[in-house]
């Protein structure tokens, strides 16, 4: 059938949650799907200052994913409320290999990029980004797009 089971939602960092968890309740709560909401967490550098190193990096990434978690948590919680079945998951790296690697790691049936609401940045991750997703994954790819109610 065409029913899809697992939908990953790469979140962007930008999106409100509001916006977020509708669209998220739109988009699955007709496909009765488990979902998995995702937050790709970009590498940190080095924090130096005069030749000191005052934070590294596993302790920024840490304190990130940390902060990630408990957004994608209050999302979750949420989503729970409205019947939904919702896992989380933080990764630490490139915006697209991480979203494709938590994809096959599931694995997701479909992955969902929810934009962030201003029109300067209606691609999740830039336009290349975005595409270099779709031509990667194995699965279809659903946008947000905040100007319609649908996913394209």
């Amino acid at each position: 059938g065409c029913m899809m089971e697992r939908v990953l939602v790469a979140l962007d960092r930008e999106a409100g949650a509001e916006r977020i968890l509708s669209w998220v309740r739109r988009l699955v709560a007709p496909l009765r799907a488990e979902v998995r909401l995702l937050a790709v967490i970009p590498p940190m550098r080095t924090v130096v200052i005069g030749g000191r190193t005052v934070a590294y990096v596993d302790q920024l990434e840490e304190a990130e994913r940390r902060a990630a978690e408990a957004a994608l948590g209050e999302l979750a919680a949420r989503l729970r409320d409205d019947g939904l079945a919702v896992t989380v998951e933080t990764r630490v790296g490139d915006r697209v290999t991480a979203t494709l690697a938590a994809a096959r790691a599931w694995p997701a049936e479909a992955i969902a990029l929810a934009d962030s609401p201003a029109p300067a940045m209606s691609w999740w991750l830039g336009r290349t980004a975005s595409e270099k997703l779709i031509r990667r994954a194995s699965v279809p790819v659903l946008f947000a797009r905040h100007s319609n109610q649908h996913a394209a």
